[in-house]
């Protein structure tokens, strides 16, 4: 597969976004919201992210949405492509957060990891967190936190039945 690539360079950072060839203006979406998604987590942490580069690059058949793999976060292609005439804004504010999420554990799970698998709940907890309260900075319009107050609430009422795993 050929690959098409973006740039963006942010502090000193270089971000690029890696997809297929032929479908660059599509990726300027992503690689936009991981640029100022890094300057939200810079300045919310008081943290600068630590490396010279961060890539992200759209994996056909990917097995997730994404992984955060330190300076190099790969993604299932769909997650990254916004097409500005055809695509809903229901994937767009999609693609926006997990690509927030994924960056939030450059943070939460790359520069800080947790002692012991058992506390993944933990690290996903606070990046899926981190991820709508980025976005909602870059997007104060969408109203954002009340899709994350949705999603909470069902899984609260899913983890409030007896028969429940507990954390």
């Amino acid at each position: 597969m050929s690959l098409s690539l973006s740039i963006i360079l942010f502090s000193g950072t270089r971000v690029r976004v890696y997809i297929e060839v032929g479908k660059s203006e599509q990726g300027k979406f992503a690689l936009d919201v991981g640029v100022k998604s890094l300057d939200f987590y810079n300045d919310y942490f008081g943290t600068p992210y630590a490396l010279s580069k961060l890539d992200m690059i759209g994996i056909s058949n990917f097995s997730w949405k994404g992984m955060e793999n330190y300076g190099l976060v790969t993604f299932e292609i769909q997650d990254l492509l916004f097409n500005q005439i055809s695509s809903t804004s229901t994937k767009q504010h999609q693609i926006a957060v997990t690509v927030a999420h994924e960056l939030a554990h450059q943070w939460c799970g790359n520069l800080v990891t947790m002692e012991w698998w058992n506390y993944l709940w933990l690290s996903e907890g606070l990046a899926t967190w981190m991820a709508y309260q980025a976005v909602d900075s870059i997007f104060p319009q969408w109203n954002i936190l009340m899709e994350f107050l949705d999603s909470t609430i069902s899984t609260l009422k899913l983890d409030s039945i007896t028969g429940s795993h507990s954390i």
